[in-house]
């Protein structure tokens, strides 16, 4: 009776032993392993494995699908995923401010040398030539009420370190003198300054509307 007891006791211990063995392999083989070079002297050739298990029944790092590539290039994808997302946000607080007829402010979002083409009033280059159509054509156009709205939606941003370009599905939404709508494109280009992100160009191209007299 004791022998058989102690038996008992010796292949539980090996049965926890091997669940224990067999949960450590899975963490691991489910882990993102990040591995780096020490004999590298500059931060290039450092190397980053990523593993990501392929079968999640199967806790052998031979089954993971690795990808390799330098923190720099880490770094790079990283940065420039942020750089979409401050774009991003950069061009809603445009389409924002031009919704709440805060003219000023929209210029204030361009680079000084910034271009800007709206429908067919032509190209306007420098905040006093853009001035001439926000402050001017569309502050009096639109007046100090208003009966519009604009949504972007859509973007497409292609980063290239400072610099970037995108695109933009627009919608405008009018409620007066009745209710149309309009669509169209904005083409744009970016530049990073001093950290801050800016408008450097911008091309407005009105593309489908309720009412074929409204575009192009």
């Amino acid at each position: 009776m004791k022998s058989l007891k102690k038996n008992d006791i010796m292949e539980s211990k090996r049965t926890i032993s091997v669940c224990f063995a067999s949960m450590v392999a899975f963490i691991l083989s489910a882990s993102l392993l990040v591995t780096t070079n020490a004999s590298s002297q500059t931060k290039a050739s450092q190397e980053v494995t990523v593993a990501v298990s392929t079968d999640p029944d199967t806790p052998d790092l031979t089954a993971a699908r690795r990808i390799h590539m330098s923190l720099e290039e880490l770094e790079k994808r990283v940065q420039a995923l942020e750089d979409v997302e401050e774009i991003k946000k950069l061009h809603q607080h445009y389409i924002d401010l031009m919704d709440h007829l805060r003219y000023e402010e929209v210029l204030d979002l361009f680079t000084e040398d910034a271009t800007s083409e709206i429908r067919n009033f032509g190209v306007k280059k420098g905040r006093k030539e853009m001035a001439e159509i926000y402050l001017g054509m569309l502050a009096e156009k639109r007046g100090s009420k208003r009966f519009d709205s604009h949504m972007a939606i859509e973007p497409d941003i292609i980063v290239d370190g400072n610099t970037a370009k995108g695109t933009w599905l627009i919608y405008i939404f009018f409620s007066k003198p009745e209710i149309q709508w309009v669509q169209g494109k904005n083409e744009c280009e970016y530049r990073k300054e001093s950290g801050i992100w800016k408008i450097s160009k911008l091309k407005f191209t009105r593309t489908l509307a309720s009412d074929p007299s409204q575009y192009p």
